[in-house]
C-alpha cells in the first residue's frame, strides 16, 4: 500500500510537470525586437548606443539614426549604455518594439554647453568660459537676470548703478576695453545676436543657460561685435516628456537699508545762527536778538528752546516699505515629433522711494517639430511690456539740488521757525513762498512727479535644420527684435521743475523710440569621427543684420492748463523738438573647426569677416581671426597612477576681436586731436566731415588657462591669465590704447555628501588691472567732469601710464588750526612748494576700480531642505561721495539742513582736524580727497531656504512637486563707506564711475513664495 502510494505521488508531480512544459516553452520562446533610441532633452536619436541581451550577452549598436535589432525573449533584461548616457536595464515583457529614451550621464565633463552656433562636450572645450548654475539664481526675487549676477562669474564685473526698479546692471567682462564707446557685452538670445536688448523683457524664470564667453578663441566667431564678450542665453523649451504645468508665486516686501542722519533741530538752529548771525536769529530765536532790534520779541524762541524739539525725518517721508510680486506660470511637454512651451508672468515691484516701482507683463511660446527623419523647424515667440514710473533719482543735467529727490529730502528744514505749525501741512516751506524762493514740500514733490515710461517688445525667432547627409547638417534662423518705447513726464506747478521758480512754468515731454533688428544666419556643419581617433567639427556661416531707430517727440512749456496733465502739450508753447532716425546694415561671413585627437589634444580656428555700413566703404571690412590649443591631460598614460585626479587640462588662446558700437555713419566726421595736458572732451573740434579711416576698434587678447579636477570631481578648480589691448587704427589718432590684464580664479568644492545632507561651495575672485597706453599722437590726458551742484572742475583725468578714469583733485590736508591763517579752514596740499594752491597742486586722489571682485557660494541639503547662501564682494575701489559736499558745510546754501556729522565741525574748543568750521569748506569749485571713501565692501547677497513636501502627501492633489521657499536679497552690507550703499555709481560712463550723488539705493528684499509642478 505504501509503494502505491508513493506512485500515485510521482504520478501527480509528472502531471503538474506537463502542465508547465507549454508556459515555459512560451516564455523562453526567442522573438525579433526593434526599437528606436533617442535622446531624453533633444528628442533627437542617437548612435553607437550598446544594447546588450543579459542573458546571452548578445550586444548589437543603434546605427545613425538610432534604430536597432536583436533577439531575444519576454524574460530578457535588455541593457542599453553608450559613454555619454546613463544605463537603462528593461525587462522586454511582451513587446517586440522598444523604444528607449536615454538621459546624458551628470559626469560635468560630459555636459554639452553653447559655445555658439553650436555646442561642445565641456571636455573638448579649450576656452575661457563662466557658466552660470542657473539653480543659485532660483527663488531670488529680481526682474531682470543681471541683477542676480553680481560676485557669481570669475571675470564677469557686474553692478548696480543704483537702485531704482527697473535699472539694468552694469556688465562688464575683463575690464572696461574702450575709452569712449560702449563696453558692454554682445547677448546672444537663442542664437540671435544683440547688442543692446531691454534685459528687463525677459523673464528670469525662462533661461534654461547662461554662458560668458570671455577670451578672443570664443567671442572671435562673433567677430567685430565680440570685443566685449558674449553673454549666450538658451531658454527653456519642450522636452520629450508628459506636459508638466509648473506654477510659481512669490511675493514679499522691501526696506530701506539705511538713512542718512541728519541734524536735529537744536543743531540745524545754530548752524543757521553761525551762518547769517541776526537774520537766522530774527526767523528762529527772536528773543535773542538785541533789544534794539525791531523784531527783537522777548516771548520769541531761543536756542535753547530747539534742544528737546523732536525734528520732521523727510527721509521716513519718502522712504517706504514697498511690496514686490511675482507670478509664473508654464506648460512644456512633448513627444519624439512635437515640443512645445508656453508660459507666461507678471512681476510687479514697487520702489522703496515713493511714486516709483515697475512692472511687466510677459508671455513665450515655443515649437519644435520634426519633418520627417531629418528635418526641424522651430519658432520662438516672446512679447513684454514694461511699464517703469517715477522721477529719475540721480538725474544728470542740473546744478539745482532741488532737482534730486534726497537732496530735497535731506536739505528741507526740520522744524519751522514758527511755534505749532506743522511743514508737512504745507505744500511750500512757509517761509520760501514767493517766486524765486519756493521751496517744495519733498514729500508734495514725490508724490507730484510723474515720469512713466512704456516699453513694448516683440522678439520672434524661428529656424529651419535639415540633415543633407550623414554628418552634415544646414540651419537656418531668421528673427526679428522690436521695441517700442512711449515717455511721457509731466511737470506740475508742485514740482520743483514746474513751479514759478522755473521760467518753462508747468511743462511736459512727450517721446517715442522705436527700435528694430532684423536678422538672418546661415551655417553648415561638418561632423564626423575618423578612425575612432580624430573628432573634427567644421562650421561655415552667413549672417545679414539690418537695424533701424527712430526718435520723435517734443516738449512744451507754460501749459495754461495744468489740469490736463500729459494731454494738455498742445496748448502750451513747443520746444526742443526732435524727429531723426537712422537705417543701416552688416553681412558677416564665419568659419571654425574643431579638432580633438582622442579628446586630448584639442585645436580650435576661427575667421570672421565683417562688413559694416558704420564706416566709409573702403575701411567697412574687417577680420576677426583666433586660434585655441588645449591640452588634456587625464587620458594620457601618465595619469593613470594619479587617481586622485579626475581632470587636468591646459588651454591657450589669441585672437583679435573687434567693438563696432560707433553710432551709425561716424565715419561721416573726423575729429580734431586736441587732448592735451589740462585739456578737456569739450575742447574736440570738428575738422571736416570725411573720415575714409575710421576703423572699429580692435582688441588683441591672449589667454591662458588651467582646468583640475579631483577626487571623482569633489573638488573643481580653474585658472585664467589674460592680457588684451584695445586701440585704433594708427590713422585715426584722436583715440586711446588701453590694456587690461588679469587673474581669475574659480573653486567648486563638494564637501560633505552623504544619504540625508549635503554641502556644496563655490568660490571666484578676478583681479584686473587696466592701463591707458596711449591717447593719440600727442595728447598725455583727458579730463572728464560730471553735472553737480558742488563744483564745475574736472573730476576725472584719463592719463597715459595710469588705469582710465581716476579722481582728480586736491589732496586734503587737514583743518587749519589755531595759530594759522584762517583757522578752521579747509587745508590742501601744497604739491609744488610754492606757497599757492592752485592747478599746479592737482593729482590722482583716488580710483574707482576695485582691485578684485568675487563671491562665495554655499548650498546645504538635509533631507528636504535646501539653504543657499550667497556672500559678493568689492575691494579697493574708491567713491567720491559728492553728497558731503552739499551736506557737510557747503558755504554756497543758505538755510540747507545738513548731516548730523556737520554738528561735530571745527571750532576753538572742538579743534577738529577733519570738518572745517562753518563757512571753512574753501573755493565751492575745489574737488579733494575729502570726500573720497573706501568703496570697499562685503555683502551677504542673497539667502534662500526652501522646504520640499514630501511626494507621497502631494500625490493626491496631483502634484508632481510643491515647494516653499523664503528669501532675502541685500540682507546685510559690511563697508566703510559712509553713502547708502558702496554699490553705486551715479552719472556712470567708463570715464566717470564711482560717483555718489543722491542715488537710488538697492533695497533690503525679503520674499515668500510657492513653486508647484502638476
Amino acid at each position: 500500500m505504501i509503494i502505491k502510494k508513493k506512485r500515485n505521488q510521482g504520478f501527480l508531480v509528472l502531471l503538474f510537470i506537463s502542465f508547465l512544459i507549454p508556459v515555459t516553452v512560451v516564455g523562453q520562446q526567442v522573438k525579433n525586437i526593434v526599437g528606436t533610441v533617442t535622446d531624453g532633452d533633444t528628442g533627437k536619436p542617437v548612435e553607437g548606443i550598446s544594447v546588450k541581451v543579459k542573458r546571452t550577452n548578445a550586444i548589437v549598436f543603434t546605427n545613425t539614426d538610432g534604430k536597432y535589432g536583436l533577439k531575444a525573449n519576454n524574460k530578457d533584461v535588455l541593457i542599453f549604455s553608450g559613454t555619454d548616457y546613463q544605463t537603462r536595464s528593461l525587462v522586454l515583457g511582451t513587446k517586440t518594439v522598444l523604444n528607449v529614451l536615454m538621459k546624458q550621464k551628470q559626469d560635468d565633463e560630459l555636459k554639452l554647453v553653447d559655445i555658439g552656433y553650436g555646442v561642445i562636450r565641456k571636455r573638448e572645450l579649450g576656452n575661457a568660459m563662466a557658466q552660470v548654475r542657473m539653480g543659485d539664481l532660483v527663488n531670488i526675487p529680481v526682474e531682470s537676470f543681471d541683477q542676480a549676477l553680481a560676485g557669481r562669474l570669475a571675470g564677469v564685473q557686474v553692478s548696480s548703478t543704483n537702485g531704482q526698479p527697473g535699472t539694468t546692471a552694469n556688465i562688464v567682462v575683463r575690464g572696461n576695453n574702450s575709452l569712449l564707446k560702449s563696453s558692454t557685452p554682445l547677448y546672444v538670445i537663442d542664437g540671435t545676436a544683440l547688442e543692446n536688448p531691454d534685459l528687463g523683457a525677459l523673464n528670469p524664470e525662462e533661461i534654461e543657460s547662461i554662458n560668458v564667453l570671455k577670451d578672443a578663441g570664443a567671442t572671435a566667431i562673433y567677430g567685430s561685435r565680440g570685443a566685449n564678450g558674449v553673454v549666450l542665453i538658451q531658454t527653456k523649451r519642450g522636452k520629450v516628456a508628459t506636459s508638466i504645468i509648473n506654477f510659481n508665486a512669490a511675493a514679499g516686501f522691501q526696506q530701506p537699508v539705511k538713512q542718512i542722519e541728519m541734524m536735529n533741530p537744536y543743531d540745524f538752529v545754530k548752524y543757521q545762527i553761525e551762518r547769517s548771525g541776526n537774520q537766522a536769529k530774527q526767523i528762529y530765536t527772536p528773543a535773542e536778538l538785541a533789544t534794539s532790534d525791531p523784531l527783537y520779541v522777548a516771548s520769541g524762541r531761543k536756542l535753547e528752546d530747539y534742544r528737546f524739539k523732536e525734528g520732521i525725518d523727510w527721509q521716513d517721508r519718502i522712504f517706504r516699505n514697498a511690496p514686490i510680486q511675482n507670478y509664473n506660470i508654464s506648460m512644456r511637454g512633448g513627444d519624439l515629433q512635437t515640443r512645445y512651451a508656453l508660459s507666461g508672468s507678471m512681476f510687479d515691484q514697487e520702489g522703496i522711494i515713493v511714486n516709483s516701482g515697475s512692472r511687466r507683463y510677459q508671455g513665450r511660446v515655443s515649437l519644435d517639430q520634426a519633418l520627417g527623419k531629418s528635418a526641424r523647424i522651430g519658432l520662438t515667440l516672446n512679447y513684454s511690456r514694461n511699464t517703469r514710473i517715477g522721477e529719475a533719482v540721480s538725474v544728470d543735467g542740473s546744478n539745482d539740488f532741488s532737482s534730486y529727490v534726497l537732496y530735497r529730502a535731506w536739505g528741507y528744514r526740520p522744524i519751522s521757525n514758527v511755534r505749532g505749525e506743522d511743514l508737512t501741512a504745507y505744500n511750500t516751506d512757509p517761509l520760501y513762498s514767493t517766486p524765486g524762493t519756493i521751496r517744495i514740500n519733498p514729500e508734495v514733490a514725490a508724490l507730484n512727479a510723474y515720469r512713466h515710461s512704456n516699453t513694448r517688445n516683440l522678439f520672434a525667432n524661428t529656424y529651419l535644420e535639415i540633415d543633407i547627409v550623414k554628418n552634415l547638417q544646414f540651419r537656418t534662423t531668421g528673427s526679428i527684435n522690436s521695441s517700442k518705447n512711449r515717455l511721457e513726464i509731466f511737470n506740475n506747478s508742485l514740482t520743483p521743475q514746474g513751479n514759478a521758480n522755473n521760467t518753462l512754468g508747468v511743462n511736459g515731454t512727450f517721446g517715442k523710440i522705436e527700435q528694430r533688428d532684423l536678422s538672418v544666419e546661415n551655417t553648415l556643419t561638418y561632423t564626423n569621427t575618423f578612425e575612432k581617433v580624430h573628432n573634427l567639427i567644421v562650421l561655415a556661416g552667413y549672417s545679414y543684420r539690418e537695424s533701424q531707430d527712430e526718435v520723435y517727440g517734443f516738449s512744451s512749456s507754460n501749459l495754461p492748463q495744468e489740469k490736463l496733465g500729459i494731454y494738455g502739450l498742445s496748448e502750451g508753447i513747443p520746444y526742443d523738438g526732435v524727429s531723426k532716425g537712422r537705417r543701416y546694415a552688416f553681412k558677416s561671413y564665419f568659419g571654425r573647426a574643431h579638432y580633438n585627437y582622442k579628446s586630448k589634444y584639442l585645436l580650435s580656428a576661427t575667421l570672421r569677416a565683417d562688413e559694416s555700413y558704420h564706416f566709409a566703404k573702403r575701411r567697412a571690412l574687417g577680420y576677426s581671426p583666433s586660434v585655441s590649443l588645449a591640452w588634456n591631460m587625464k587620458p594620457e598614460d601618465f595619469m593613470g597612477s594619479l587617481k586622485a585626479i579626475s581632470a587636468s587640462k591646459i588651454r591657450f588662446s589669441f585672437g583679435a576681436t573687434g567693438n563696432n558700437r560707433i553710432e551709425a555713419m561716424d565715419h561721416d566726421s573726423f575729429f580734431a586731436n586736441s587732448f592735451v595736458q589740462g585739456g578737456d572732451l569739450s575742447d574736440l573740434s570738428v575738422l571736416s566731415w570725411t573720415n575714409p579711416y575710421l576703423l572699429w576698434e580692435s582688441t588683441k587678447q591672449l589667454d591662458l588657462g588651467y582646468d583640475l579636477s579631483l577626487f571623482n570631481d569633489r573638488i573643481g578648480f580653474n585658472f585664467d591669465y589674460y592680457r588684451k589691448v584695445t586701440g585704433f587704427s594708427r590713422y585715426y589718432t584722436g583715440m586711446a590704447t588701453v590694456k587690461n590684464s588679469g587673474f581669475e580664479f574659480n573653486l567648486n568644492t563638494v564637501n560633505v555628501r552623504s544619504k540625508n545632507f549635503s554641502w556644496s561651495s563655490n568660490f571666484n575672485i578676478s583681479l584686473n588691472k587696466n592701463e591707458l597706453l596711449e591717447l593719440g599722437k600727442s595728447a598725455s590726458a583727458i579730463h572728464s567732469g560730471v553735472t553737480s551742484t558742488t563744483n564745475a572742475d574736472a573730476l576725472y583725468i584719463s592719463k597715459v601710464g595710469v588705469p582710465i578714469g581716476q579722481f582728480y583733485g586736491y589732496i586734503f590736508d587737514g583743518i587749519k588750526q589755531t595759530g594759522e591763517a584762517q583757522p578752521g579752514f579747509v587745508k590742501y596740499r601744497d604739491l609744488d612748494g610754492n606757497g599757492i594752491i592752485d592747478d599746479n597742486d592737482k593729482t590722482v586722489i583716488g580710483s574707482s576700480l576695485p582691485i578684485h571682485t568675487g563671491g562665495f557660494f554655499n548650498n546645504f541639503s538635509y533631507k528636504a531642505f535646501d539653504l543657499n547662501v550667497f556672500l559678493q564682494w568689492s575691494y579697493g575701489n574708491d567713491i567720491y561721495n559728492a553728497n558731503r559736499a552739499v551736506f557737510e558745510g557747503n558755504p554756497a546754501m543758505n538755510d540747507v539742513n545738513q548731516y548730523a556729522d556737520y554738528a561735530n565741525r571745527w571750532s576753538v574748543k572742538n579743534p577738529s582736524n577733519e570738518i572745517p568750521m562753518t563757512g571753512g569748506a574753501g573755493p565751492d569749485r575745489f574737488q579733494s580727497s575729502r570726500f573720497i571713501e573706501d568703496g570697499s565692501y562685503l555683502r551677504i547677497k542673497s539667502v534662500s531656504l526652501s522646504y520640499s513636501i514630501p511626494k507621497n502627501l502631494i500625490k493626491p492633489l496631483y502634484l508632481t512637486s510643491l515647494k516653499f521657499h523664503v528669501s532675502g536679497q541685500n540682507l546685510l552690507t559690511f563697508t566703510n563707506y559712509t553713502g547708502l550703499d558702496p554699490e553705486v555709481s551715479a552719472r556712470h560712463s567708463v570715464l566717470t564711475s564711482g560717483f555718489d550723488y543722491s542715488a537710488y539705493p538697492q533695497a533690503r528684499t525679503i520674499s515668500f513664495g510657492i513653486n508647484a509642478a502638476f
